[in-house]
């Protein structure tokens, strides 16, 4: 017969389980996807086109200004503090991409990119995009400790739109120990072109820019901080999250033409593109990439 004392702890650690699990589920369902991956949905912030961003490390802030240079907001610090090993199963991550590295920094990544037909049924989310960043660190192929000191400017497609079934565009600047910063989405169609452009405006200050050429309508944010003064590594990128069937993946093509990049004097470079350097070469319903030249990419996804 166990003894009382046994019985007592047998159920301490059924209680100790079952909250670990709790407390598992409750992060996990705090968790919104961010075009660099999962983060608490109390560090993904979304503020007005024309927004300026800094990054303030003495009072642990990003101060948010109007495009006239009135503070706006102040947004307290917040660490993505999700590791691979917490992900929730239906992470899936970059599905395919292309790299480029330059020995100094890009000073500009400018690209039309070209939106593909919709998904027959909805994923939780897809991204397109061309990105650059001061480290070659992916989410979820790389680990967490590895991102430390991380960052991304994005212009980026998305689908659905934040309020429907619908692409949109938005621009992103992500960092892992301060949070990620958004603009408001513009809504566009199948077959339009966009143009991302992310330009260093200044030692530590860059526009992304998200435009979409047909009628002009873009939305913007300009960010600064120290890290920004280097971003060598440049990529184009098809990322998914919650696409377990190949119907939740958009159809059609994503082409994107017209790329240039610019050295630190400022001067265009020639690329050389790689593929997927760092995924398995088996991808959900043969989502892929191929390159063109320097200058052009294309994404298909069936």
């Amino acid at each position: 017969v166990p003894s009382p004392q046994s019985c007592f702890n047998n159920s301490m650690a059924v209680l100790l389980i079952s909250l670990a699990l709790a407390a598992a589920a409750h992060a996990n369902s705090n968790l919104v996807q961010t075009p660099n991956g999962p983060m608490p949905s109390h560090c993904v912030h979304q503020v007005d086109s024309g927004s300026h961003v800094f990054h303030n490390y003495e009072k642990r802030t990003i101060d948010v200004f109007d495009s006239n240079m009135q503070l706006q907001k102040q947004l307290p610090f917040c660490n993505r503090a999700v590791n691979n090993t917490q992900l929730p199963a239906d992470y899936d991550g970059w599905l395919a991409y292309t790299a480029a590295n330059i020995t100094d920094s890009f000073t500009s990544f400018i690209s039309k990119f070209t939106v593909p037909e919709p998904p027959k049924r909805n994923p939780q989310i897809v991204y397109l995009f061309p990105g650059l960043q001061n480290k070659d660190w992916i989410p979820k192929h790389d680990p967490d400790s590895q991102g430390d000191g991380f960052d991304i400017l994005q212009p980026v497609l998305q689908y659905p739109g934040d309020r429907g079934e619908y692409w949109s565009v938005k621009s992103w600047y992500v960092t892992l120990e301060a949070g990620a910063v958004q603009s408001t989405e513009v809504r566009v169609n199948p077959g339009d072109v966009l143009l991302g452009n992310m330009t260093r405006l200044g030692p530590e200050k860059w526009i992304v820019d998200s435009v979409s050429v047909k009628d002009g309508q873009h939305t913007a944010i300009t960010p600064s901080h120290p890290r920004l003064a280097k971003q060598p590594w440049a990529y184009c990128t098809l990322e998914a999250y919650g696409a377990s069937s190949c119907e939740q993946l958009p159809s059609g093509q994503s082409v994107y033409t017209d790329m240039v990049l610019t050295d630190a004097s400022n001067n265009p470079v020639s690329v050389n593109w790689l593929v997927n350097p760092k995924l398995d070469p088996v991808h959900v319903c043969n989502a892929r990439v191929s390159v063109q030249s320097s200058a052009g990419v294309t994404f298909e996804f069936q």
